[in-house]
C-alpha cells in the first residue's frame, strides 16, 4: 500500500454498525431520526495489512515506548442547505472549528498525532449539504494530497435514500484507506533519491476523491445536536 488516510488508526478490525436514534436536535425542538456511524467495514486489503502490521510486532518484540510525534495536514470544510447558511456566520464557524480542532487534538495528544488546520472553506449548497452529491462536492473540495485529512462538516448529513427527508440524519462516516498508485517520477538530479534515479513522484487525485470524513455540522463542539454535540463524532470517524 503506498497511501493511507488517518482512519489507519481507528480500531478498524472492530465491525461499526449504524444504529437509529429518535431524538429532538437541540434548540429547534424538532424530532429527528439519527443514525450514529455509516463508516462500511475494511476490505480484505486492509485486514491483511493489519493482520501484516500486528504480526511484525509481536516478532520484533519491542518493548512500549512513547510515540513519535508527526503532524497531519488537515482541513474542515463547512458546507450547509441554503436555509442555514445565514446562521451560520463566519463568527460562528470560526468558534465551531476552533473547539473541533481542540477536541480533536486533545483526543489524539496521547498517540503522538497533532493536527495543522488550514482555513476552513464554507460552501452553500442544500444538494451538498445533504451528501446527495458527494462525488461532485470532494472533486471540487478536497484539498491536500492523500497525506491530508479532510473533514466535511455538512449541516444536514444523511443517509442514502433519505436525501429528501429532513428528520432524517446521520452522524457522520468515513472512507477507509486504500491504495495510492504514483505515476512515473523525474530522474533530473536532487537532494531527495527515491531509488532508480527517481526524484519526484506525482499521485492521482482522482484516485482518492472521496477520501475523508463526513461528519454532521451540529455534531461539532456546541454545534447544537442534543447528546452528539461534543465533536466526538469527528474523533471516532
Amino acid at each position: 500500500m503506498l497511501g493511507f488516510s488517518i482512519a489507519t488508526l481507528i480500531l478498524v478490525a472492530t465491525p461499526i454498525w449504524a444504529h437509529s436514534h429518535h431524538m429532538a436536535v437541540g434548540g429547534r425542538g424538532r424530532s429527528v431520526n439519527l443514525s450514529l456511524c455509516d463508516t462500511e467495514g475494511p476490505d480484505q486489503t486492509l485486514q491483511f495489512i493489519h493482520r501484516e502490521l500486528s504480526a511484525q510486532k509481536k516478532l520484533r518484540k519491542v518493548k512500549p515506548r512513547a510515540p513519535e510525534s508527526f503532524t497531519v495536514e488537515t482541513y474542515f470544510h463547512f458546507v450547509v442547505a441554503e436555509d442555514t447558511a445565514a446562521y451560520y456566520t463566519p463568527e460562528l464557524r470560526n468558534t465551531l472549528a476552533t473547539a473541533q480542532y481542540n477536541a480533536l487534538s486533545a483526543a489524539y495528544a496521547p498517540t503522538g498525532i497533532k493536527f495543522n488546520l488550514q482555513p476552513p472553506t464554507f460552501t452553500t449548497n442544500t444538494t451538498w449539504a445533504t451528501n446527495a452529491d458527494e462525488l461532485a462536492m470532494k472533486s471540487a473540495l478536497r484539498q491536500g494530497t492523500y497525506k491530508a485529512l479532510n473533514l466535511y462538516f455538512q449541516s444536514h448529513l444523511s443517509s442514502p435514500g433519505s436525501y429528501n427527508d429532513p428528520s432524517n440524519f446521520l452522524l457522520g462516516y468515513c472512507e477507509l484507506p486504500t491504495s495510492v498508485t504514483r505515476t512515473t517520477c523525474s530522474s533530473s538530479p536532487s537532494a531527495l533519491n527515491l531509488g532508480n534515479g527517481c526524484t519526484t513522484r506525482t499521485e492521482i487525485p482522482t484516485e482518492y476523491t472521496t477520501d475523508g470524513c463526513n461528519i454532521l455540522l451540529s455534531s461539532m463542539p456546541g454545534g447544537g445536536m442534543q447528546t452528539y454535540d461534543q465533536g466526538k463524532t469527528a474523533v471516532h470517524e
